[in-house]
């Protein structure tokens, strides 16, 4: 794991000139932020969230520490940097200064040989639940896998939510309690993106009965059934480009301004369905989205319309 490095890394005692920090997820992010920073006391800690500060930073970088054995700097708002400015912290890596540590934190990187990268990006979902399962012990708590894998898949990977949740249920399990899937069921809202995904998943199956129970439960959970029909249409056009596209599934992700574990679960639905039928039905979508808008068909009979059309798609391919 990504942060299991960082930590043997930085627990060798030998740190770079300077690193950047960043990551879809969040708390992988952060908590790697939080290591490099706890090295060392406040005092010789520089936290700059302003680009117009970056004079302030470099002169920081060349002062000796005071209580600790390393100066550190961390520029925040880096992307945000003139030119003139990121080519000042390129001439200062060049010949960086001994005991100093320069810190980009959720910005964009630089091009250094002495920049050392950390992207840190969701887990796979075998990984999470095994942090899941981990995070559990040290609260002195225990989870099912089963649970622990819903909890994942739920949250999307993001470990972030993932953590909040975990909270959550450790104090409704109670002291030393296993937490289960059905408590997870309970106490835990899925991601609108996982929501989705089963309700198209039962669709594709062809399950009547699975599909219009996940869209009550979308529908009461969102209030909107407009905004529901709008997410539909933008997931099954993530599963049309899934089945033609020739991309990897980062590729595809960053093409769609999507994450990568939802374009994972559209290729499994994209591989019940033909390429001509995801695009016939991708086509109506946004017919019922017009014919709705403009107040010729209701919102319910659209999404109505929808769950057949797809239904009947599938079995026909």
């Amino acid at each position: 794991m990504l942060y299991d490095e960082f930590v043997n890394h930085i627990d060798s005692g030998n740190l770079a000139p300077c690193y950047s920090i960043t990551g879809e997820d969040a708390f992988w992010a952060k908590k790697a932020y939080k290591k490099l920073v706890g090295l060392v006391d406040s005092v010789d800690l520089v936290v700059l969230t302003s680009p117009t500060k970056i004079d302030e930073g470099m002169f920081a970088l060349d002062m000796f520490p005071m209580f600790s054995p390393y100066k550190i700097v961390v520029f925040e708002d880096y992307d945000k940097f003139s030119n003139e400015d990121k080519t000042k912290i390129i001439k200062y890596l060049d010949n960086p200064s001994n005991g100093a540590a320069l810190i980009l934190y959720n910005s964009e990187t630089i091009a250094h040989t002495n920049c050392k990268k950390y992207n840190f990006t969701h887990l796979t979902e075998i990984a999470v639940t095994a942090v899941i399962k981990e995070r559990c012990a040290e609260y002195a708590s225990s989870i099912s896998s089963d649970a622990a894998r819903l909890l994942a898949v739920c949250a999307e990977l993001d470990m972030a939510i993932i953590d909040i949740e975990l909270q959550k249920l450790v104090a409704y399990a109670g002291e030393n309690g296993c937490i289960s899937a059905d408590m997870v069921r309970e106490c835990v809202t899925p991601n609108i993106t996982y929501q989705i995904y089963h309700f198209a998943d039962a669709v594709a199956r062809g399950s009547y009965m699975d599909a219009y129970g996940s869209l009550n439960t979308l529908t009461h959970s969102t209030g909107e059934y407009s905004r529901f029909l709008s997410n539909i249409t933008s997931y099954y056009r993530m599963v049309f480009y899934a089945k033609i596209s020739a991309m990897s599934d980062s590729e595809l992700a960053a093409s769609l301004s999507a994450k990568e574990y939802p374009v994972k679960k559209a290729r499994a639905i994209a591989k019940k369905y033909g390429a001509k039928d995801l695009f016939d039905l991708l086509k109506l979508l946004y017919n019922l989205e017009f014919e709705f808008k403009s107040g010729k068909i209701s919102v319910e009979s659209a999404l109505e319309l929808a769950v057949a059309e797809a239904i009947e798609r599938r079995r026909s391919e």
